[in-house]
Parts: C-alpha cells; sequence; structure tokens
C-alpha cells in the first residue's frame, strides 16, 4: 500500500482549488439547465441507425451542437481549459455529474 503524505498548506489548496471548481461547474450547470435541453437524435445511415447529441436553445428552439454549445460557453465563461468544457458539457448532457456539482473524471480549468 502507498501512502502520500501532503501538509496542511498542500490539502489547504487542494480544498480550495475543489471548491472553485465546484462553484464554476455549478454556475455552467445552472446556466445550460435554465437555457438548453440535451437531446438524442436518431439518424439512418447507410446500413444501421446512428445516435447523435445535439442541444436544443429552450429560448429561440435552434438546435446546437456540442461543439457550438463549447463555443458559447467559451465566450460567455471565458478562461477556462477546452478539455473542461468538454467534460461539462459531457457531463451535463449525460446525467453523469456527481452531488455538488462534481464532474465525473478530474479535469483541470
Amino acid at each position: 500500500m502507498n501512502r502520500i503524505l501532503i501538509t496542511e498548506r498542500q490539502l489547504q489548496i487542494i480544498i480550495e482549488h475543489e471548491t472553485v471548481q465546484n462553484r464554476v461547474v455549478g454556475n455552467i450547470i445552472k446556466y445550460l439547465t435554465s437555457y438548453y435541453e440535451p437531446v438524442v437524435g436518431v439518424f439512418a445511415g447507410k446500413k444501421e441507425y446512428s445516435t447523435s447529441g445535439l442541444i436544443t436553445n429552450l429560448v429561440d428552439g435552434a438546435t446546437l451542437s456540442p461543439k457550438a454549445l463549447k463555443d458559447h460557453l467559451k465566450f460567455k465563461f471565458s478562461g477556462l481549459a477546452d478539455d473542461f468544457y468538454d467534460q461539462v458539457i459531457s457531463d451535463w448532457f449525460n446525467n453523469k455529474l456527481v452531488g455538488g456539482n462534481l464532474l465525473s473524471r478530474p479535469v483541470s480549468m
């Protein structure tokens, strides 16, 4: 069994980072649930059907791709990493957020 020793200051930094990230995720999720709704579409391919995730804007009924939503979030909540936006959108779309606005997998902001 491996053990990791951290100082009290390191623990405080980890806790502060987690709470900041939780607040940012919470703000983005609140915005997404207020203005957007995930929709799964089924499309006929050449030999089989495939599903694709799309997002509906609840204000005007327009349909967005996840990439378009990511670009909008980058404008609205600037300064975050691309992987972070991808994970937030994925977890929101697939309803995988863990209680307390935790992402399903750790991603740096």
